[in-house]
């Protein structure tokens, strides 16, 4: 909590689990009467969908109707680990599911048919009350996988799917921009050191 009533909780890694789920609910517990509140994502890797399912119930008011931050669509065909009527990504913790699956409600599929880290930042764009600063996002929420060229040994990184933000954009190559571009300086704090200096606060 800093001294002008403003919170700052610092997101390093985009975990999963209980035990994540449980310390995000902790801290927003502790934040909920701040002045504001700073969510500082910078060099944050991703990884799985549990810190903005866990956040923006926060920030929405009882009641809001589902929001929907990412629409996507797999173009490859590789083999299903298991089989999965509700979608492949549903296996991976992305929560895309197609709109015939039986995890959505009447009412929630309907909005889908309507509607049409980085999807964090996708979702908090436009949110009320949330402004987003910064430089653009890096566009990486395609599921990337790497692969090894056989003559060349090069190696490469994909997108195996194509990722909407509801703007219509891919997260490809576009990220999320943010309300206000601030570059960083050679002053600024790095994501490393904001880390150990949040850890340091939170044991004191």
């Amino acid at each position: 909590m800093r001294k002008d009533g403003i919170g700052y909780l610092r997101i390093a890694q985009m975990e999963n689990g209980e035990r994540f789920i449980a310390s995000l609910n902790e801290l927003m517990t502790k934040f909920a009467d701040t002045r504001g509140l700073i969510i500082d994502v910078r060099g944050n890797g991703g990884g799985t969908q549990d810190a903005i399912k866990t956040i923006l119930p926060w920030l929405m008011k009882p009641g809001s109707p589902m929001k929907i931050i990412n629409i996507a669509a797999y173009r490859l065909p590789v083999p299903l680990p298991q089989p999965n009527r509700s979608g492949f990504l549903g296996l991976f913790g992305r929560g895309l599911h197609p709109v015939t699956s039986k995890v959505w409600t009447p009412p929630q599929a309907s909005q889908i048919h309507s509607s049409a880290t980085d999807n964090f930042l996708g979702a908090l764009k436009g949110h009320p009350g949330v402004t987003l600063m910064g430089t653009a996002s890096g566009g990486g929420s395609g599921r990337m996988a790497s692969y090894v060229l056989p003559n060349s040994g090069l190696s490469m990184t994909l997108c195996q799917m194509a990722s909407f933000a509801t703007t219509g954009l891919t997260y490809d190559g576009n990220g999320v921009v943010p309300d206000i571009v601030m570059a960083p300086k050679r002053t600024t704090i790095s994501p490393a050191k904001a880390t150990q200096s949040s850890k340091r606060q939170w044991r004191s």
